[in-house]
């Protein structure tokens, strides 16, 4: 079988990816920035295919502008998951937009000299939503061929950092694009919009859990159960393990070659969550906060997400919202069990 290089292999959604390409048979070089801190773990998590030579873990300090030929060659598939995620900028352009576009570019250049067949880019409905029409809180159908409105002038002089955070995936993305274009490149792009679902990552403290992770433990561990509930700005989600299952189908089915996959199982509000998290779960009500009885209701028009591609060209198969919560409920509070030790 074929063998992946997964950038970002220990991050929430790389480490996802590179699992499903082991259990579907390819072998996977993961990079990650430091051996030294994530290489132990990632051969630990994965032993049983480490021994096996049909996983390795390299050092990629500078996926921007590093020399990537060693990396790169002997691998036939890339999967492109690392991509800056936060939103602390001093500097919109060098902190935020050119390491999303440069580190893609420096990415699809390498592959392009290693003769790799086809690159999967891990790109985000930040890239799809146009904020200028309402996000995602507008009476609209997003499809593949909606594109994110910013211009790069305006990223450059934003001071909302989420704004800036989803033209960086636009710009890292049409940058991939292009450059397959003009290089005669095997490219697809998955697009999904908040990604929630249980961690495979080393997180040694709630502290240390991704965003859509902890969004879910704070709900569990709020000070007090009048405490309010968090502020319903992408309702719209999708599972971790569907989004890594449409990047090894990616791989897999050869028509999916040029595609944008939006890739989401759907959508829920905050207030509703928590009441059916109650309602199947009676053990978290003394956990989970009170929804106020004098809540006003959602009157906002939420868009829909048009995954028909995903469903309909990768076959993919989409996991229930109320799955994704409870499972990574569970893996949470197993983690809180063991007291946050792997």
């Amino acid at each position: 079988m074929a063998r992946v290089l997964v950038t970002g292999a220990n991050g929430f959604v790389g480490i996802h990816v590179v699992d499903r390409l082991l259990q579907s048979g390819f072998s996977v070089r993961g990079t990650v920035r430091s051996v030294s801190k994530s290489g132990a773990y990632l051969e630990r998590k994965f032993s049983e295919f480490f021994k096996d030579k049909r996983f390795e873990v390299v050092e990629a300090a500078d996926l921007l502008y590093g020399d990537l030929s060693s990396i790169v060659r002997g691998c036939s598939l890339i999967a492109h998951v690392a991509s800056p995620y936060h939103f602390q900028t001093k500097d919109n352009e060098r902190d935020m937009l050119l390491p999303a576009i440069d580190a893609t570019t420096n990415v699809l250049k390498y592959a392009k000299q290693e003769a790799v067949k086809r690159v999967v880019v891990t790109s985000s409905c930040a890239a799809v939503f146009d904020a200028k029409q309402g996000g995602c809180w507008r009476d609209y159908t997003y499809t593949d061929k909606d594109w994110n409105s910013t211009t790069y002038a305006e990223a450059k002089a934003s001071t909302l950092p989420v704004a800036v955070y989803a033209a960086s995936k636009k710009f890292a993305e049409q940058a991939a694009w292009d450059f397959a274009s003009s290089n005669n490149m095997e490219l697809v792009t998955i697009n999904p919009p908040m990604i929630y679902g249980p961690a495979l990552q080393d997180i040694s403290s709630p502290e240390a859990l991704n965003t859509s992770s902890a969004n879910i433990y704070n709900l569990l561990t709020s000070s007090s159960r009048s405490a309010p509930l968090p502020e319903d700005r992408l309702p719209l989600l999708s599972d971790v393990r569907d989004v890594a299952e449409a990047h090894v189908r990616a791989f897999q089915v050869p028509e999916a070659k040029g595609h944008r996959f939006i890739v989401s199982n759907g959508a829920i509000l905050w207030r509703d969550l928590v009441k059916q998290l109650g309602e199947q779960r009676p053990e978290l009500r003394d956990r989970l906060p009170n929804i106020p009885s004098n809540l006003e209701p959602e009157n906002r028009t939420l868009s829909r997400l048009d995954s028909a591609p995903a469903r309909e060209v990768l076959d993919l198969k989409f996991t229930d919202v109320m799955k994704t919560f409870n499972d990574s409920i569970d893996e949470l509070l197993e983690r809180e069990k063991k007291g946050w030790t792997d």
